[in-house]
Formats: structure tokens, sequence, C-alpha cells
């Protein structure tokens, strides 16, 4: 019976701590984000279903497809100088909504290096699409509130099959 006990007690503290480090992933001060962008969600105001103005959309392809050739851990103003401000930049410091099932690996990989996302859209399907006709670009910002570590490209095979997955 002590064995029992003792089974129970190491898989409960076990448990415990789980779940403590799994709600404060980041126990560092808040860093602040560069060139004054702050938390916001433009597409909030959009019409869904939303695509880029067409102006705008072979703009944004191409500035995607140039992100290939900033270097590794680039800042996030090299991100924005290349494609404009980001139409949401989200704290990830705290519970969040993954959009993707690739975003949800990246998180559970490595949330604890991660603070932030940039994201820019180029179309945003309907609330009853789940995101599975939204494409978008986005960059993971890291605990210095200023190095890009992470980015992911969603559903650009529906647009350009020639447009390849960046490699940070």
């Amino acid at each position: 019976m002590n064995r029992h006990v003792q089974k129970f007690s190491i898989g409960a503290i076990f448990s415990l701590t789980l779940s403590i480090g799994c709600q404060s992933p980041h126990t560092l001060p808040s860093p602040n984000l560069p060139d004054g962008l702050s938390i916001y969600d433009n597409t909030a105001s959009w019409t869904l279903p939303y695509k880029l103005p067409s102006e705008e959309y072979s703009t944004r392809i191409s500035a995607i497809s140039a992100v290939g050739a900033l270097p590794k851990a680039s800042s996030i103003t090299a991100y924005n100088q290349l494609l404009g401000k980001p139409d949401v930049i989200e704290d990830l410091r705290g519970p969040f909504n993954s959009t993707s099932a690739r975003e949800t690996m990246l998180m559970v990989d490595n949330r604890r290096y991660i603070s932030y996302k940039a994201k820019w859209y180029l179309q945003m399907g309907t609330p009853n699409s789940y995101g599975s006709n939204d494409i978008w670009f986005s960059a993971y910002i890291g605990a210095d509130g200023h190095s890009v570590l992470f980015v992911i490209k969603e559903n650009f095979k529906k647009l350009d099959p020639a447009i390849k997955q960046p490699n940070p």
C-alpha cells in the first residue's frame, strides 16, 4: 500500500508541475516591440470573405517570396520594411487561438521561445470555413521582442505552386 501511495504522489506532483508549466510559459518581463508596434487586429473590421486588393496582392506575394533572402533571426523591422505593416500582431505569451495545425505544432514545440506573432493576410474566409480558406504569412517573434525565429506560410499552394515555403 505504501508503494501505491508513493506512485500516486509522484503522478500528482508531475501533473501539477506540468499544468503550472503550461499555464505560464514565460517568466521574463514583457519585451517591448520595436518601431512603435503594439498588439492589434485589423481583421476585426474586415467584411468576410476578404481578399487583399489586387494592387497590393501581387506586391505582397513578391515580398513574401523575398523573405527567404533575409538572414536568420532578422528583426521584425526587416519584415515590416519588406512586407509592410502586419494585419495582426498577437501576444502569444498567454492563451492564444491557433489558426492552423502547423502553427499548433510550432507552438507546442517552441512556445517558450516565442512572444509575439505578426501576420499578413492575402485572403481570409468566412468564420464557418475555420481558417481552411485563409492564406497568410506569419513571423513568430522571439522572447527578445525583436528577432523573428520562425515563419509559416499557410495555404500558399492554393495560390501559386511556384512559391516555396521559406526557410528562416
